[in-house]
């Protein structure tokens, strides 16, 4: 009954008979093969130490010492006790043949495999893999899958790939696992292409299990690395919703997702996705990083005093965090966000200070926190210390450009301008800093009387930057220095472009003015009456209309049309008492001089001493009324001006000639 119903398979009644027969039995012939087949029941049964222990005692048998000991094995293998079952499994490939000897070699592979000893599985699974017999056996071939996985666990990935894609071409029934197995072989060994197709296969399986959920969370990492986050983020969503994904697929998978959210700007939903990482998964190793990243979100969105918690809480909770420098760095950020300049300057000292953590990023911030604490002298020092330790580093030109800018404020010309000039060498650097540079060093080089090199770097800027708020600024600039160089046809070139193309601009009156007196400086008199004259009927109120007045004015007299010239002269002295109307009242009467109206020359001439205080038209009309009142026959008088000229204004160059004439009349050197 006992053997019929091991036949049947019934192994739990048999086991009963067989071990009723061993106990009525104890010394029957039989007991042997009782004992042997109610180990073998008992094994069937799942009751591994139960057959193990039995089998010992039938293999004390020569009849069943055999088939004992494979049993022996076969529970050792069950039981998880890998190496003593692969003592017995050596012992018994040693004298077997054909298929028992390529199963216990499976065997051996195996214990090797499930045992960690992942070296020895691959030599020991390779034969057998590579066997033509055991592709075409189905028991056998599970032998090519777990070399394919020992291979990809030792990472030898594209053997690994090759043993996987193997072994899923040949079953008729693929394991998830195996196709996920092989996904991975390829990702590793490079082949994304492929392995996007596996994963994509994987995933069309039950969406619960497990290795769908991790085929799914692959794909995301795969696609997000491809920069197609669109499609990274639908299947790690999934992975997220799944009730089944374990903590170690949801933790990373909304971390991804975070990223993902942050690089398109969506940052509170980054911060939202960071925050879940950290209050769902706290002690996960992801934790520390979401918390960051979290506090980096959070300060994208303006939420500077949320982001400052969070920062100050990573530090203190992982102060040999691997973005700690960064956190510490950021907190000065929010700091100074926060108006808060004196502790954020305080922080960035201290990172400043420390080798590992110093960068130019963090040296330029420490600059500007120090300005804005308006510790100037601090902030240089800082500035230089960059360009000492980063001069050829990315901040390199725009620091030289800011200290070069404090430096112009400082009267430092000379130094500031050498280091506007090393920055502009830098022709790869961002224009727009690039522009500051070149319009700072045109004023530097105004300041140190260097015109030629003024009007060159304000014109380059001009026709480099045509639409910056500061061009007309540097066209105005660029004619001012051309004008003092002598270069009249620059000069009204550059004023010219700008009253033209900027006729709105404030500095348009003045400019019209400028170029005025340009067109008069070259003697071109007609276009500068006309560019005074439209400077009168657009700025008809502008406080300095007495300049295009005397300009007006001049440009008569030099085209000798005296009477008219006059006319605008009058205009200035009458609403002006400046330099310029003691100058239009010296022309009005050098204007009666030129015509030979010799008496009224010389009294207007005198009034220029006599209403205006200014040193050297007083000097020069009193010498030119010297000479009206000569050529009138009247040497006391024209001595008598000669003298007053001498006496008052001895450090006006015309006092010289005055001297001269004196001792011409007959009066001796004074």
């Amino acid at each position: 009954m006992a053997v019929c119903g091991m036949a049947l398979k019934k192994y739990a009644e048999a086991a009963k008979e067989f071990q009723a027969l061993r106990v009525k039995y104890p010394k029957g012939e039989h007991l042997a093969d009782a004992t042997y087949r109610n180990a073998f029941c008992l094994h069937k049964l799942g009751k591994y130490d139960d057959s193990l222990k039995l089998c010992k005692t039938a293999a004390a048998s020569k009849a069943f010492q055999g088939p004992a000991t494979e049993l022996i094995a076969e529970n050792l293998f069950l039981l998880g006790r890998y190496p003593q079952a692969a003592k017995v499994y050596t012992t018994l490939a040693k004298t077997a043949k054909g298929r028992a000897g390529t199963n216990y070699a499976f065997r051996l592979g195996e214990c090797a495999y499930l045992e960690g000893d992942l070296a020895k599985a691959v030599k020991l699974l390779g034969t057998l893999a590579g066997d033509p017999k055991t592709a075409k056996d189905p028991d056998l071939r599970e032998a090519i899958f777990l070399f394919g996985d020992a291979l990809l666990q030792t990472g030898q990935h594209a053997q690994a790939a090759a043993a996987l894609a193997r072994y899923v071409g040949l079953a008729k029934q693929v394991k998830d696992e195996a196709r996920f197995k092989l996904a991975l072989a390829q990702l590793r060994s490079g082949k994304e292409a492929e392995a996007a197709r596996t994963l994509l296969v994987v995933m069309q399986s039950k969406a619960d299990s497990t290795w769908v959920l991790q085929a799914m969370f692959e794909y995301g990492q795969l696609t997000y690395k491809q920069k197609q986050p669109a499609k990274a983020a639908q299947v790690l969503a999934k992975v997220v919703a799944s009730v089944k994904a374990p903590a170690e697929l949801v933790a990373p998978a909304t971390y991804l997702l975070g990223w993902i959210d942050l690089d398109a700007g969506r940052y509170p939903q980054a911060a939202a996705r960071f925050g879940q990482v950290v209050k769902k998964f706290p002690k996960h190793a992801l934790a520390p990083e979401a918390a960051f990243r979290q506090g980096v979100a959070l300060l994208k969105t303006k939420r500077y005093a949320e982001a400052l918690t969070l920062l100050q809480g990573y530090i203190k909770a992982n102060p040999k965090g691997k973005d700690v420098h960064e956190a510490r760095f950021l907190t000065a950020t929010c700091l100074a966000k926060l108006l808060r300049h004196a502790e954020a300057a305080k922080i960035l000292a201290s990172l400043a200070d420390d080798k590992d953590a110093r960068s130019e990023t963090v040296l330029y911030e420490l600059a500007w926190s120090q300005r804005k604490a308006k510790d100037r002298a601090a902030a240089a020092g800082t500035y230089r210390k960059l360009l000492a330790a980063y001069p050829s580093g990315q901040l390199a030109t725009t620091a030289r450009v800011e200290l070069g800018g404090m430096l112009y404020q400082d009267k430092k010309f000379n130094e500031a301008a050498d280091l506007l000039a090393k920055a502009l060498a830098d022709t790869k650097g961002d224009p727009k800093t690039l522009a500051v540079a070149r319009y700072q060093l045109g004023w530097c080089y105004a300041k140190l009387d260097k015109h030629d090199k003024a009007a060159e770097t304000f014109e380059a800027f001009a026709a480099k930057n045509a639409k910056d708020e500061l061009a007309p600024s540097a066209l105005h600039q660029a004619g001012l220095a051309f004008s003092l160089v002598g270069n009249h046809a620059k000069a009204q070139a550059h004023f010219a472009k700008l009253v033209s193309g900027y006729p709105a601009h404030e500095l348009a009156a003045v400019t019209y003015l400028k170029l005025g007196q340009e067109y008069n400086a070259a003697g071109d008199y007609e276009k500068a009456a006309t560019t005074f004259a439209t400077f009168v009927r657009k700025f008809p109120k502008d406080k300095f209309i007495y300049v295009a007045q005397f300009g007006t004015g001049w440009s008569l007299e030099s085209r000798k049309k005296y009477a008219e010239a006059r006319t605008w002269y009058a205009k200035v002295t009458s609403s002006h008492n400046g330099q310029t109307a003691a100058r239009a009242q010296f022309q009005t009467g050098e204007s009666y001089f030129a015509e030979g109206k010799l008496t009224r020359a010389a009294g207007e001439l005198i009034k220029v001493d006599i209403i205006y205080a200014y040193p050297q038209w007083s000097a020069r009309a009193l010498y030119e009324a010297g000479r009206v009142f000569e050529q009138l026959k009247r040497p006391a008088q024209a001595k008598a001006q000669y003298e007053l000229c001498v006496k008052k204004y001895a450090s006006q160059p015309v006092a010289k000639l005055a001297q001269k004439r004196l001792e011409g009349l007959g009066k001796p050197a004074s």
